[in-house]
């Protein structure tokens, strides 16, 4: 009975170690702007006495740290400009569709950096309220 019990045991800490593991590396934006979530994480992974469990779950500590250091920036320089050469813009039809459209995406890029992943998988602008909790 006494088997039974301790396996029991060390299959729902592995089955919450998995848990856990899985949601740090899917959800790590959670842990980017929390600082208290993570140091709690940090602390929890520090009561683990099995020393297999332990080095599985460090290994999701490493790996937050390094997304925490990820700061998100176009992979490259914007697109040249397509700004006319001659003379002064004095209107909007002076200007080509592709200068319209690389302003616009510059300016608008801060915007859609600040998409969290989980406002675009759940849809969340098609929702009423529009907010996640």
């Amino acid at each position: 009975f006494d088997k039974t019990k301790t396996k029991q045991a060390k299959n729902q800490k592995l089955r919450v170690c998995n848990f856990l593991k899985k949601w740090t590396e899917e959800q790590f934006y959670e842990f980017q702007a929390n600082e208290e979530l993570l140091n709690a994480y940090k602390s929890f992974v520090g009561t683990i006495l099995d020393p297999s469990l332990l080095d599985f779950m460090l290994s999701s500590i490493e790996r937050l740290n390094k997304q925490r250091n990820i700061i998100a920036v176009l992979p490259q320089p914007p697109p040249r400009s397509f700004w006319p050469r001659k003379g002064d813009v004095t209107n909007v039809t002076d200007l080509r569709a592709i200068e319209i459209a690389r302003q616009m995406t510059l300016i608008e890029s801060e915007m859609f950096k600040k998409i969290r992943p989980q406002e675009l998988c759940e849809c969340a602008w098609t929702k009423e309220s529009k907010m996640i909790p």
